[in-house]
């Protein structure tokens, strides 16, 4: 019966028409159908992201039941970021709230909701304690011998004018306290069960609820230190802008998985909570310096590492069980879509591992779910990440590198418009460099690149130095190249592929978001006799600027990570206008067009107001702020306001076809 109906919901869910190859923007900007699948705790239920009216919403099946889904929507003001399982019928779901200050800088205010599947009762995690930022965040033990609560951790500030205590950020550490609770996740009612005026980073806690280690880390003075269960001190470091971080409990409570992200220590490591003693944890295949961990969401052990193969995730599982369905998955949808290039991910699986969820991927194309029942080895289909795009051929993804000006070797994904090949080249080409900037582009479906090679384009996604995913020299050769050679990278990509004959001579676009609508805006200023135009989507426009707000908010540790990589703070100020679009606004000479979402709480959406200002007598600048958009343009509606006058600016300014 389970299969069945299964099988019907993903019928219905897939039963749109097949679009002809077009240029339509709406199958392109729709809302993730699904991204996400997670099965509660005895299997009964599984959950998944659903772009519900076209914003990110909570779909929830009756796997033993009804199939139509229970939808949570969250409010117009909020969104949904995260959600998982915290019993068999209890559904966290963290959400974000936007609020604006007096100026109209935009924050996010985050709380956890508990969602009873069963009786359809909700209850605000931390209910009763106001102004909390971040709380849903802080959930350190799903306190496994007390199903029906889970253990919250809050730091809170003291000193308020009426006596209350508030909630801070878990980095501002100015006489604070920090104290764990357990929350009742029916009512959402808490009590104290730990306190203490530490500075206290993080709890450590046991799947059952017991606090083996604390992280103290005084800011100011990046002081970094592990204390176990018996308050001695095994592990003492200064780490800048990059803290280690501790990602579960080992061996019964005796050692702490962790993760350092540079150092000598680099990758998975495991601290003995004895002796204090270091030791790396060893991929199967050697190495250990980027892989990430994976834990069982219900016995909190380490079973395998996530990776990347064939430029996606990848998962290795140490764990037998895991490891020989894992393989059987890959191998079997492998041979049911016909490609060498699939990568699955078990993404959830039921306390007793009798139902699992799968995603599974291959380059450039959208990712699809399933449901494995292993009692039958029935393998039912969930849904697809973009139901819109079913039936329509989307633009080939290839990974190549190409040498920077000054040798080093750059890895980039180039995505064709559909059915072409270089040999159909040369084409238009639009530049796409990432956010982050310590964040990398890959082979995963991209809808905003997609989009332009449906329109005819040519899209290269350079992953500059500074990029993560290749390593800590790669990622370092970034340091002090914020508006230097991170930039160039992506100048000499384009070069490439007109040298190659995939891109026309005579000029090319760039377009980013975030850290890329930076790399656009000043790619369009350090290459002006080749760039056309120039899309900076949530731009940072004065870094130096940036870094100053973290500083005068007390984000030290922030201010450290920036300083990393666009210099000190305090640089001269000739060393300042060189790397800002705001103190070089006269230098443009490609038309520019500028987008920013109203409810960025990440980049503020000043950051392109005063670069607009310092153009305002420029007839080369178009500016629109986007009502309702937050900084990654999670909705229909503003990812459609984003690709339609996105891709009008490219067909004015240069042309798919010439």
């Amino acid at each position: 019966m389970r299969l069945f109906l299964i099988l019907i919901a993903f019928v219905l869910s897939s039963a749109v028409p097949l679009y002809a190859q077009s240029v339509a923007v709406e199958p392109f900007a729709a809302s993730p159908s699904m991204n996400s699948a997670q099965l509660s705790s005895q299997g009964r239920w599984v959950a998944t992201g659903c772009g519900v009216s076209g914003r990110e919403s909570v779909c929830i099946y009756d796997l033993d039941g009804d199939t139509r889904p229970r939808l949570f929507s969250p409010p117009d003001d909020a969104s949904v970021y995260r959600f998982y399982w915290a019993s068999e019928q209890h559904l966290i779901i963290d959400i974000a709230y936007r609020s604006s200050y007096s100026n109209s800088v935009s924050y996010s205010l985050q709380r956890g909701l508990v969602l009873n599947v069963e009786t359809g009762n909700e209850a605000i995690l931390m209910a009763g304690i106001q102004n909390i930022a971040g709380a849903n965040n802080n959930v350190v033990s799903l306190d496994l011998d007390h199903p029906e609560s889970v253990i919250v951790e809050l730091v809170l500030r003291n000193g308020a004018e009426d006596g209350r205590r508030d909630t801070g950020s878990r980095l501002r550490r100015s006489e604070t306290v920090t104290t764990l609770y357990r929350v009742n996740l029916e009512t959402g009612r808490s009590r104290s069960i730990d306190r203490t005026d530490e500075p206290v980073l993080q709890h450590v806690i046991s799947p059952t609820g017991e606090v083996m280690a604390r992280i103290i880390f005084r800011e100011l003075e990046d002081e970094y230190s592990i204390m176990n269960a018996r308050n001695q001190t095994v592990y003492e470091g200064r780490h800048g802008g990059r803290l280690p971080s501790v990602w579960g409990t080992l061996e019964g409570g005796a050692a702490l998985g962790m993760y350092f992200s540079e150092g000598p220590n680099v990758g998975l490591t495991r601290l003995d909570l004895q002796t204090g003693a270091l030791s790396p944890i060893e991929h199967p295949n050697g190495g250990h310096g980027e892989y990430g961990a994976i834990t069982d969401a219900w016995s909190g052990d380490f079973v395998g590492f996530r990776s990347y193969r064939n430029n996606l995730p990848a998962q290795d599982f140490i764990d037998p069980e895991l490891a020989e369905i894992h393989e059987s998955m890959t191998r079997i949808l492998g041979q049911h879509f016909g490609l060498d290039t699939v990568q699955t991910r078990l993404t959830s699986w039921s306390s007793d591992r009798s139902l699992i969820t799968i995603e599974t991927r291959w380059p450039g194309q959208p990712a699809q779910y399933f449901l494995l029942e292993r009692a039958t080895n029935a393998l039912s289909p969930l849904g697809s990440e973009a139901d819109g795009l079913a039936g329509m051929e989307i633009g080939a993804v290839e990974s190549f590198r190409y040498a920077a000006s000054d040798g080093m070797e750059i890895p980039a994904f180039l995505t064709l418009p559909p059915g072409q090949t270089r040999a159909d080249g040369p084409f238009s080409l639009v530049v796409m460099p990432h956010g982050g900037p310590a964040s990398r582009s890959d082979a995963r479906f991209n809808w905003w690149a997609q989009y332009y090679a449906a329109l005819g384009y040519a899209v290269l996604e350079p992953n500059f130095r500074g990029s993560g995913g290749y390593g800590v020299a790669f990622r370092e050769a970034g340091y002090g190249e914020f508006g230097g050679r991170m930039i160039q990278d992506s100048i000499d990509g384009a070069a490439h592929l007109v040298e190659a004959g995939v891109a026309r001579p005579g000029g090319y676009c760039v377009a980013g978001a975030s850290y890329g609508g930076y790399a656009a805006l000043m790619a369009g200023i350090l290459d002006p006799d080749n760039v056309d135009c120039v899309i900076a989507v949530s731009a940072v426009t004065d870094p130096v600027g940036m870094m100053g707000v973290a500083a005068s908010n007390r984000n030290v540790t922030t201010v450290r990570y920036w300083e990393q990589y666009i210099g000190p703070r305090l640089m001269a100020l000739e060393e300042r206008t060189a790397i800002s679009p705001v103190g070089r606004a006269a230098e443009f000479r490609a038309p520019v067009l500028m987008l920013h979402g109203i409810e960025d709480a990440t980049v503020s959406v000043e950051q392109s107001r005063t670069l607009a200002r310092a153009m305002s007598d420029s007839d080369d600048l178009t500016y629109v702020e986007i009502p309702g958009a937050d900084h990654y343009f999670m909705t229909t509606a503003s990812r459609t306001e984003l690709l339609t006058l996105t891709g009008a600016f490219l067909e004015q300014h240069l042309p798919a076809q010439p």
